[in-house]
């Protein structure tokens, strides 16, 4: 099989509960505007609630391969927005089904304070949410034709960083994670990456990305200076990850466009994908079919 060519029909598993766990809430469609959902989640209004967590799985229909690399996709939304059904994350999940993989797309919990502290326990919720999606997959692997020594992890903006810190933490035994798809994601710590030189990293940011910077900082610091720092810890962007992995001579790519900011693949003004979704697509398709036929 190459994984290249959209030959199959897509079969699809809804709402598959994988954990149950205490959080403020897993799913919140992105409003417009953004202003009126910090309102509607203001902190004093968060409360715990037992979540069922859940995630959606794509899958080639009638496929004659029964043991085959999966992806998992964590949407992005700062922590704080959307779910398992953005749009663009549900195009790419049918888009590798077609092409022979498992593609999954995960709820994770959200909400936080508005203090640093409480946003990185968000995050680390998130790390720990795809670690339980992942261990789920990989005990349920017969029923769902997962090869667990081929395990893709991608993510759009904070979902990016839930992908690329989760190779590091404790995997399920006889996992391996063998790519990470970084869309305008950072990491907080370059060091991580000299833990697996052996792991493939396709990058994509956008220079003017003033929510997750290419290089270091904060998110937000173009808005809010020195505020931002209030909030988020400084973390490395795609540019300084492709530096430290072509360094480490790893399997990796970084496709960095200059004139391009958040989420470059989306048009706000009409509401849906542009040209450069296409282009991430393929990116990602011929990158990934390298690393899964090796």
């Amino acid at each position: 099989m190459n994984y290249l060519e959209k030959k199959y029909d897509v079969a699809i598993w809804r709402d598959v509960g994988y954990a149950q766990k205490p959080g403020y809430y897993c799913s919140y469609a992105l409003p417009k505007p953004k202003v009126k959902a910090v309102a509607d989640k203001r902190p004093r209004r968060l409360k715990v609630s037992r979540l069922n967590l859940r995630l959606d799985l794509y899958a080639p229909r009638d496929a004659q391969d029964d043991c085959r690399p999966t992806i998992l996709f964590f949407h992005g939304g700062g922590f704080f927005f959307d779910d398992k059904e953005s749009h663009s994350i549900v195009r790419l999940c049918r888009a590798f089904a077609a092409r022979g993989y498992n593609a999954v797309s995960v709820d994770y919990r959200l909400g936080f304070q508005y203090n640093k502290k409480s946003m990185r326990r968000a995050e680390e919720r998130a790390i720990a949410d795809g670690l339980s999606a992942l261990r789920f997959l990989c005990d349920h692997r017969d029923e769902y034709g997962i090869d667990p020594r081929r395990i893709i992890l991608a993510g759009s903006s904070a979902g990016a960083m839930v992908a690329l810190q989760m190779p590091y933490r404790p995997l399920p035994a006889g996992v391996e994670v063998c790519a990470v798809v970084n869309l305008w994601g950072a990491i907080p710590d370059l060091a991580l990456l000299r833990q697996r030189p052996d792991l493939a990293i396709i990058s994509f940011h956008g220079g003017k990305d003033y929510v997750v910077p290419p290089g270091y900082g904060s998110n937000y610091h173009r808005y809010f200076g020195p505020l931002s720092l209030l909030l988020c810890r400084k973390k490395y962007g795609s540019v300084r990850i492709h530096q430290e992995a072509k360094r480490l001579k790893m399997h990796e790519r970084l496709f960095f466009f200059p004139k391009l900011g958040h989420k470059l693949y989306w048009d706000r003004k009409r509401q849906a994908e542009n040209a450069y979704f296409d282009l991430i697509d393929a990116r990602m398709t011929e990158f990934l079919a390298d690393v899964v036929r090796r």
